[in-house]
């Protein structure tokens, strides 16, 4: 057995590598920079945090297992012969699946709540397969009943898709016949009887429609053929093996029945697969979601199901249909009210009470207090718990040993280990030291066993064990617990741990433990700016203090300034960034960036030695204490810092920076990038980490298939594209990663055995060789294909010297252009090229030396020099130019190389950009060679260039005549200027910047990161040759399929081969997922021991969830790591782990007195009550036929319902009481204004092909007549159609339309199953099936032509408004609603109805600027109106707004619009107007007649794309007098205020309501109004379900205001923070605008509007907080004395008094031109802007400071 790492090992390895990564990648330039920093990195709380601790709960086995059951014999029977034949049922079941297993057969209804993987599905299947069998044998009944009637008698119901499907497989492994029959277990136990039949319902089940296709029944039989019919035995077994094949006796004979059109269904099936099997035949088992079952109680066309699972329970009293609701802590809110409504209108389907279901909730998130859970199930289950068994299990009691260790005996018995001890050295000493002789002989298993049996004799081991299977803790923490203050206490822990990682229990590990680990990147990297900082422990040539890492700047303790550290990574120079208004004669030079300022500037400047006079810049010195850069000399001062500066604007950058053009240090164009870590390379190498630290698998078969076989992590991220993103940053540094290796061995060894061929056009075939040599994974898709079968024809040869050496030869034609494109992305890599790891480099091929050196006598230069001309020379080519190989095309290059200008070098100019600056290569051979001598050079040079056959115009380096030198040990050297690593010299002199003289480079530190693999690689470590971690996209994004084309979803096929599943021999293996939300509920996977987090989720409970996904094996150590981001929100997690990691789950809670809820179940009742009766489903008439045919028919049928039978049938909530005529009037109404919107904009109704209405179900649903269950209405797709046949989807990630115009906006990039698109036409993939296409294919224009697409929208021009909407909204016209301003502004507005990548396809270049634009807040348009309620208060009134029209507007980039083609869709944001409207295409490939699309643009420019959307709203408008309140825009304080409140009265009212969180939204807004006397600031809150869900109109019920605002000030007083925090504000959905909240500042607006206070002074204490900073200016640097009393300070400036006044933010100054008062978070956040209206006030002499 494999030794496992002990938890000290695997926490050390996994923050090692990431600190390894930061210093080589970061510091890598910097060495003394590095040397100040190293310690604080390696330090907990900087990248990471102490582990927290906890083992997985074990829970207690039931004595005797199924036999000892108390269930009726026969059941017991079946269950104990399924255990035995191993058909899902356990021998050696928990005590929680047999306690559910009885209680179920004791009538009771069941909640199950245990751990992640501890077997809760079991709870349920097992009393499901019981139930058939029971009823079969006629324990609950009539056994006649089971073969007399089809009927539904279980139902599972699930909140998704996914989880539909595993269930399904769940199903097809217990009750199927593939992995052993069940049919025969049943026949023995039960008798010759029916078996039980499942199937699943789901919008992907085939196929839709109220009759059967020819031509749909013939795709799905050959998708049945092509997925299951041509697989090979092992692959079938494979799928069986995890539930993935389905159960037909016989799957070609069932798709050759369907593909004639006959039924197909069979009594031997287990398994129904098509929906006209189920409707025909009903399943007694049926899985579906909630979604679905709404459809099919509405629907006709499912009628006969409910029909026969009527007549069953009518016949067979005794009986009731078992209810499953799995997963049921997703069940919350209003969604979840609904679905405790649906089952309810489910029960009057049926004709039956709620008392006929029988309930198995099963969650792993429950609270431990079970007085709300039984409520959250009362509400579901529509009756008491009175029988309700909640079941949390029994955990396994922890036995004590007695015997006792101190401390200290522990680490004495572990002994000194000197680093080299392995691990099974360290147990024996341990057992040793403890006295227990071990065996010299002993293997590993025996001696782990050993372990084990001893460990559990001593008492504190006993303790520990305990402690961890109930908390979550850390190291010290436990240690405090089990050997409290004893000072080896923490050794002493972390030693009983790591033995318990590697002993073992009966073979399985002895205490299996979960790490939770907390890391980040470098967040910011500040530094002291004086030189003389005392704080600095080892004086060196770096002329700075101390850094400091992720904390802002401030200052140092040394009370000089600290500022943000900039470098430029080509050579490692320093910068220090900040903020100024320069001036020629000095200026200050600001840490922190002003608030409200314009005339600031973001500056660097580079700290310089003393006596440093560097060319071409301007100098100064900066008084390091008060932060200003003077001109004149300040040499030998203290705290004054010698700098260099540049008040350039380069051209690539926005007008608000300035820099240097070209870097003083190397002379190179200056690249300046902070010390932040970026980007996901980072967290791949953590992930990796995890993957290496597992033990790979030991069966050769998976190995095969898979070399990283027995290896997976899971990683977990809050949003689809950065899920998407993840999987392809992490592939694709994998691949870069594992190409560097085999790249460099391929070229090694090429050298090494065929010098006299090795040039880099031989490394191709070589490259084969080490790939089959090593059995080498690379690459994936067609250049996979292209290598596995190049290594198959190639295969003899690669061991017969003479015929490998022909491949060597032959031409490299058939290159795949993933090689090329890596290969040059790691010779052109302008930081990381293998030259710069001091691995490898470019060198002329010998036998072409020789070819040219006639050329070199002539020149006067040896061999050895012109080969450091030509690595100078081909450098720069390499780097900047990607000038390798004609063959690679340009394409190809720009994936390698995106940001390159220009690729190849000109034909008659080799040394193009390299003839001008100091750096250049041309002038600095000019100086050593005469001109004849430089010819001859220059021809030299130019053998080994190749011109490109497809442009003659450019050459390239000729690889047939280069060699790849793989040298990690020649004598490299490094420049002392620039810092370049280099082979060469050229006479002393760097070949990169030819400035700085060359040294050798002794130490590898610097690159070792890099380097060392590549080293170990060339010593013989083949194992890391293996295979590339291959990481797929696991989101909703992926999740679309065709019911009869496709058997599995994207998703479902990457769970698959993550299991290494595979359907066919050339599928990519899996090795890593990269999930959203969706992957933390109970989708079987399988067993992991490595789960990663990209960020902080946003709750406990889906932290718990995740984490729960590790530790599913038998592993010793599971480990959990989270990668934390910059944001507020993860940043105070990461300094809390214990918040997230431990602590209360939140009490369950589901809605169901809703009125408005209520209400809509029972219009769908109704309905469907009247369609039936009229023989029609709502489904399949428009509603224009509802309205013209039976509108007469509906309002009698509506004026005489008996409710009676819905009060009789328990459909209503107990505690809500029916109202008829009530509910008469309100459904009447909301169909009459249907009615009558319908008759006024008829055009709003008309489906896609704007010929034919909506359907009346459709329409009902969009008015949210009916219920929603949470879904968004109006849900929009990105299409992306297959390339290879357009008529088939791709792929189609869709949301709502309100986040469909952000995330899917024209310009905007989208990651989609590792493909990169840019967003670039508004279009559907069914516009291409709309009837009568006509010759030219104008998809768009029917949208354009359709005002419920297309319309204006009118916005207020006034810039303390903001308002827009429609026309009819108006009072007045051409005047603006709210402000009463004239004159509005006209924009063309599009509602879109599908989104789709530009010109239909990936994008061609990874250097495509995509353009990001966001949709503004949800903003209602409807005006506040006189019909406002007074609160009761001095400034408050509100208005209750029912089904108001909110509207969601993306205005594009710089608020340009978007410009659209009216005839195909194509569109981009109009600010790329210039360039792209002559290129782009239509968003599709082909029209509907196959022909390439030629529309020729019909563009409307500046258009808004928006969607309109209607809910439930009450408004407080709060009225704010200009005199008393300040409410200008240079005041900031108001959009603090009412953000700030707006977000309190959220929280309030959530908790007020006691609902959901996110069942509440809230937005905010100011409004000034014309004549400027009165000013308002609105807070709005909304029902986030659509329509409306009642929840905000509560708010203004009784004494709900008074409440409301009593908590809102609650939450505002009851915190001790400065602004705000994650005790009182801030939270993960607000995280966008953590830096706009301020309690105090909401606190002051609400008590102005509650009240009319006025908060009139600053008190002394804060005033002096104010002050402080810019206090520190004036004393420091103009040496004046400031004195302070009350809300002012005093200080003389020149002989002239100045005093300045500190305004409460809320007053308004006493004039606009008032300059000696400032608000207080002025004075906090923009001392730059007052000291510069200081300096204008003493005539603009700043030498006064």
């Amino acid at each position: 057995m494999p030794v496992q790492l002990s938890i000290a090992d695997a926490e050390k390895a996994i923050s090692n590598r990431l600190i390894k990564y930061i210093e080589t990648e970061y510091f890598g330039k910097t060495r003394e920079l590095l040397s100040r920093c190293k310690e604080t990195l390696a330090a907990p709380g900087t990248l990471f945090q102490k582990p927290y601790l906890e083992a997985a709960k074990a829970y207690q086995l039931a004595e005797g297992g199924i036999g000892n059951a108390k269930i009726p014999e026969r059941i017991r029977i079946l269950l104990q012969t399924m255990a035995e034949k191993d058909k899902g049922v356990f021998t050696k079941p928990y005590s929680h699946q047999i306690e559910s297993l009885e209680s179920f057969w004791n009538g009771y209804d069941v909640l199950v709540s245990t751990g992640t993987g501890s077997g809760k599905t079991e709870c349920f299947m097992w009393p499901l397969v019981s139930k058939m069998a029971g009823e079969a044998i006629g324990l609950t009944g009539d056994r006649r009943s089971w073969e007399g009637s089809r009927a539904v008698r279980a139902l599972i119901l699930y909140p998704m898709n996914a989880l539909v499907s595993d269930q399904v497989g769940r199903l097809r492994k217990m009750v199927g016949d593939k992995q052993g029959s069940f049919l025969d277990i049943w026949k023995s136990a039960v008798g010759d009887v029916r078996r039980p039949q499942f199937g699943m319902y789901t919008g992907r089940t085939p196929y839709a429609g109220d009759a059967r296709s020819k031509r749909r029944d013939k795709e799905y039989a050959e998708t049945l053929r092509r997925d299951f019919g041509e697989l090979s035995e092992e692959d079938k077994l494979h799928l069986s093996e995890t539930g993935r094949f389905p159960e037909k006796q016989d799957i070609l004979a069932y798709a050759d029945v369907i593909a004639e059109g006959r039924d197909g269904w069979s009594p031997l099936d287990a398994e129904m697969l098509m929906r006209f099997e189920m409707q025909r035949h009903t399943p007694d088992i049926l899985v579906t979601n909630y979604s679905m079952l709404q459809y099919m109680l509405i629907r006709s066309t499912e009628n006969g199901i409910w029909k026969n699972t009527s007549k069953w329970l009518e016949r067979n009293p005794k009986e009731q249909m078992l209810l499953v609701l799995d997963e049921a802590h997703m069940y919350k809110g209003a969604a979840g009210g609904e679905v405790a409504l649906l089952l309810k209108r489910l029960a009057a389907k049926l004709g039956v009470g709620m008392d006929r279901f029988q309930f198995i909730l099963t969650s792993a998130s429950i609270p431990e207090n079970h007085e709300p859970v039984a409520h959250f199930f009362e509400d579901m289950a529509g009756r008491t718990a009175s029988k309700l068994r909640i079941i949390t299990g029994r955990e396994q009691k922890v036995t004590r040993g007695s015997r006792i260790l101190s401390a200290k005996d522990v680490v004495a018995a572990a002994g000194a280990d000197d680093g080299s001890d392995t691990s099974m050295m360290r147990l024996r000493r341990f057992l040793s030291g403890i006295g227990r002789s071990v065996p010299e002989d002993m293997d590993e298993q025996a001696l782990r066993e050993l372990a084990g049996d001893e460990l559990q004799k001593i008492e504190q081991f006993g303790t520990l064990e305990e402690i961890l299977r109930q908390r979550t803790m850390t190291l010290d923490e436990i240690a405090k617990e089990i050997f409290n203050d004893e000072p080896d206490a923490t050794n002493a822990t972390d030693i009983l741990l790591n033995i318990a990682a590697l002993a073992l229990n009966d073979g399985r590990p002895l205490l299996p433990t979960r790490m939770h680990l907390f890391i980040r990147g470098i967040q910011s990297l500040t530094i002291c700016a004086d030189p003389g900082c005392p704080h600095v422990e080892k004086r060196d040539d770096l002329p700075l203090g101390k850094a400091f890492i992720n904390k802002s700047a401030g200052r140092c303790s040394c009370g000089a300034k600290t500022y943000e550290l900039a470098t430029d990574r080509t050579c490692g120079a320093l910068f220090l960034k900040g903020y100024a208004n320069p001036g020629e004669d000095g200026f200050f030079f600001w840490n922190e960036k002003p608030v409200g300022n314009s005339e600031i500037k973001e500056i660097i400047v580079m700290p310089i030695a003393e006596d440093s006079r560097p060319d071409d810049v301007k100098t100064g010195w900066l008084n390091t204490i008060s932060g200003k850069i003077y001109r004149d000399d300040h040499h030998g001062q203290p705290h004054f810092s010698h700098v260099a500066f540049s008040f350039d604007q380069p051209q690539n950058m926005d007008s608000k920076r300035m820099q240097f053009t070209i870097c003083p240090k190397c002379n190179g164009r200056l690249s300046v990038s902070d010390f932040t870590t970026k980007g996901n390379e980072p967290f791949y190498n953590v992930v990796a980490e995890q993957f290496s630290l597992q033990e790979p698998s030991s069966d050769p078969e998976k190995l095969r298939r898979n070399p990283n076989a027995g290896k997976k992590v899971i990683l977990f991220s809050d949003s689809r594209q950065a899920a998407a993103r993840i999987a392809l940053d992490l592939t694709e540094s994998s691949d870069k990663d594992l190409m560097r290796k085999l790249l460099c061995r391929a070229a090694y060894d090429l050298y090494q055995q065929y010098e006299d061929e090795a040039t880099v056009s031989a490394i191709y075939p070589m490259f084969l060789k080490t790939v089959s040599e090593h059995k080498s994974r690379i690459f994936y898709g067609d250049d996979r294909t292209v290598v596995m079968d190049q290594i198959k024809s190639d295969q003899r040869r690669f061991d017969n010297p003479h015929r490998f050496l022909r491949i060597l030869r032959s031409s490299d034609s058939n290159v795949p252009e993933e090689y090329q494109r890596l290969l040059l992305a790691l010779v052109c890599d302008h930081y990381r090229s293998l030259s710069d790891m001091a691995i490898g480099w470019i060198d002329p091929f010998d036998e072409d030396i020789f070819d040219i050196s006639e050329e070199l006598d002539k020149s006067g230069i040896t061999e050895d020099e012109f080969k450091a001309i030509f690595y100078a020379w081909s450098e720069y080519l390499l780097i900047h130019n990607a000038a390798l190989d004609s063959n690679i095309k340009w394409p190809t290059r720009d994936k390698a190389m995106p940001f390159s200008r220009e690729y190849g070098i000109d034909h008659d100019n080799i040394f193009k950009g390299q003839t001008q600056g100091k750096r250049s290569l041309y002038e600095f051979l000019k100086k050593r060679f005469d001109a004849d001598e430089m010819t001859h050079l220059t021809n030299a040079l130019n053998h080994f260039l190749e011109t490109s056959a497809k442009d003659i115009r450019y050459k390239y380096l000729n690889p047939h005549r280069l060699t790849l030198r793989i040298e990690p040990n020649t004598q490299w050297k490094v420049c002392s200027r620039c810092g370049k690593n280099a082979p060469y010299d050229l006479w002393g002199k760097c070949p990169h910047c030819r400035q700085g003289d060359m040294h050798e480079l002794a130490d590898f530190s610097s690159v070792a990161f890099w380097r060392d693999p590549i080293v170990k690689i060339l010593q013989g470590d083949d194992d890391s040759l293996r295979a590339r971690i291959n990481t797929e996209e696991h989101t909703a994004q992926l999740s679309h399929k065709d019911g009869q084309s496709e058997s599995w979803s994207t998703t479902e096929e990457y769970e698959m081969r993550f299991q290494d599943i595979y359907t066919s021999d050339n599928e990519e293996p899996v090795d890593v997922l990269s999930c959203t939300t969706t992957m933390e509920v109970g989708i079987d996977i399988g067993s992991l021991t490595a789960v990663a987090l990209r960020n902080i989720p946003p709750m406990r409970e889906n932290y718990q969830q995740r984490a729960g996904r590790a530790g599913r094996r038998g592993s010793s150590i599971s480990t959990i790591v989270t990668y934390v981001d910059a944001r507020p929100f993860d940043n105070h997690y990461f300094k809390h782990p214990d918040h997230i990691v431990r602590g209360e789950l939140r009490e369950p809670h589901i809605d169901v007195d809703n009125e408005k809820l209520i209400r809509r179940h029972l219009a769908t009742i109704l309905l469907t009550d009247f369609s039936t009766e009229h023989g029609f489903s709502m489904e399949n008439i428009t509603i224009e036929d509802f309205f013209e045919s039976y509108w007469k028919e509906w309002n009698s049928f509506l004026k005489s319902y008996d409710f009676g039978t819905i009060v009789q049938q328990q459909i209503l909530p107990q505690n809500w009481k029916l109202d008829p005529d009530g509910f008469r009037r309100a459904l009447s109404v909301e169909l009459n204004n249907l009615k009558e919107d319908f008759g006024k904009y008829r055009e709003n109704y008309l489906s896609a092909d704007n010929k034919t209405c909506k359907s009346l179900l459709d329409s009902l649903l969009e008015a949210a007549i009916l219920p929603t269950y949470s879904f968004p209405r109006n849900v929009t797709g990105f299409d992306i159609e297959d390339s290879s046949d357009a008529k088939t989807l791709e792929q189609r990630p869709e949301r709502s339309l309100d986040m469909a115009i952000s995330e899917y906006a024209p310009g905007r990039e989208l990651i989609v199953n590792k493909k990169r698109y840019i967003s670039g036409g508004i279009y559907s993939h069914s516009s291409r099936f709309a009837k009568k296409q006509g010759e030219s294919f104008e998809p768009a224009r029917k949208y354009f032509n359709n005002k419920d697409y297309h319309n204006e929208v009118l916005l207020c021009t006034n810039p303390t408004c903001g308002w827009f909407g429609y026309e009819k909204e108006l009072r007045e016209p051409d005047r603006c609603p709210f402000c009463k301003e004239p004159g509005l502004e006209h924009k063309p507005f599009l509602k879109p109805w599908g989104f789709a990548p530009k010109d239909g396809k990936p994008s061609p270049s990874a250097s495509e600027r995509s353009e990001l634009s966001f949709a503004e807040p949800p903003f209602y348009s409807a005006t506040p109106s006189e019909e406002m309620t007074d609160a009761g208060y001095a400034h408050i009134k509100y208005s209750e707004r029912h089904d108001c029209s909110l509207m969601v507007i993306n205005k594009g980039p710089n608020s340009e619009g978007f410009t659209i083609c009216s005839r195909c869709g194509a569109a981009f944001p109009t600010t790329d107007s210039a360039g792209i409207a002559k290129r782009i295409k239509a968003p599709y490939t082909k029209t509907p007649q196959n022909r390439q699309p030629d529309c020729t643009h019909d563009f409307d420019s500046g258009i808004y794309i928006g969607d309109v959307f209607n809910t439930d709203m009450i408004i407080f408008a709060l009225r704010l007098d200009p005199s008393e309140v300040s409410v200008g825009q240079a005041n900031r304080w108001l959009k603090r205020a009412r953000v700030s409140l707006a977000e309190a009265m959220r929280l309030a009212a959530v908790d007020l309501l006691d609902i959901d969180f996110n069942e509440l939204c809230v937005g905010s807004r100011s409004r000034l109004d014309g004549s400027g006397e009165s000013a308002f600031a609105d807070v709005f809150l909304f029902d986030s379900l659509s329509s409306g869900a009642g929840y905000s109109s509560a708010l203004s019920k009784g004494h709900n205001l008074e409440k409301l605002f009593g908590k809102t000030r609650s939450i505002l007083t009851s915190c001790d923070c400065e602004d705000a925090c994650f005790s009182c504000l801030k939270h993960y959905y607000n995280k966008q605008f953590h830096n706009q909240l301020d309690r105090h500042a909401a606190l002051d607006l609400l008590d102005y509007a509650m009240n009319g206070t006025v908060r009139n002074h600053v008190s002394d204490g804060d005033a002096r907080d104010a002050f402080a900073s810019l206090a520190e200016v004036i004393q420091d640097d103009a040496k004046a004395t400031c004195s302070f009393e009350s809300d002012k300070m005093t200080f003389m400036l020149d002989g002239k008094e100045t005093t300045l006044t500190c305004l409460p933010d809320m007053k308004p100054k006493s004039s606009m031109s008032a300059v000696n008062e400032y608000w207080q978070y002025e004075m906090k956040h923009n001392v730059p802007g007052i000291v510069e209206t200081l300096i204008k006030e003493q005539s603009g002499d700043s030498t006064l400071f």
